[in-house]
C-alpha cells in the first residue's frame, strides 16, 4: 500500500517534534543540574541559557502540539522567550553575585526573539528533510 505525501509530511512533523522534545529536555536537565564545582559560590548567569532555550522549545512545541502552524507556533515562541528575558532582567538578575556589577548580568531584551527563530528554522529543516 502506497504511503501518500500527507503521511510522509506528518512522520516528518512528528518526528522533528520528537527531536525538538528531546533537545529541551536537555536543555531543562542541564539548567537542573549546573552547579558550580565542588567548594566555589555560583557567580553570573550561565544557567539562564538553559532556561530560555527550554521555555522557548516548550512554548513551540506546545502549539504544534495543538495543532497550529509552524509559524503560530514561532509568534508563541518568540512571545515566551522575550517574557522570559523581561523577567529575568528585572527580578533574578539581581539575585546573582557579579564581578563587576549587575549590569553584566542583564540579558538582551531581544534574546527570546533570537531564541526563537533558531528553533523555528531547526523544526523547518528537520521537516524539509
Amino acid at each position: 500500500m502506497p504511503v501518500s505525501a500527507r503521511t510522509r509530511a506528518l512522520d516528518r512533523k512528528h518526528a522533528a517534534m520528537r527531536v525538538i522534545s528531546e533537545w529541551v529536555d536537555e536543555q531543562r536537565h542541564q539548567q537542573c543540574v549546573r552547579t558550580p564545582p565542588w567548594g566555589t559560590v555560583g557567580v553570573g548567569g550561565a544557567d539562564f541559557e538553559f532556561l530560555l532555550k527550554a521555555t522557548v522549545g516548550e512554548a513551540y512545541l506546545r502549539i504544534l502540539r495543538r495543532g497550529g502552524t509552524p509559524e503560530e507556533a514561532h509568534v508563541e515562541a518568540v512571545a515566551e522567550g522575550n517574557y522570559c528575558v523581561e523577567r529575568w532582567n528585572s527580578k533574578t538578575s539581581r539575585t546573582r553575585m557579579s564581578i563587576n556589577g549587575s549590569y553584566e548580568l542583564q540579558r538582551w531584551e531581544k534574546a527570546g526573539e533570537a531564541e526563537a527563530d533558531s528553533v523555528h528554522l531547526f523544526y523547518l529543516a528537520l521537516t524539509r528533510s
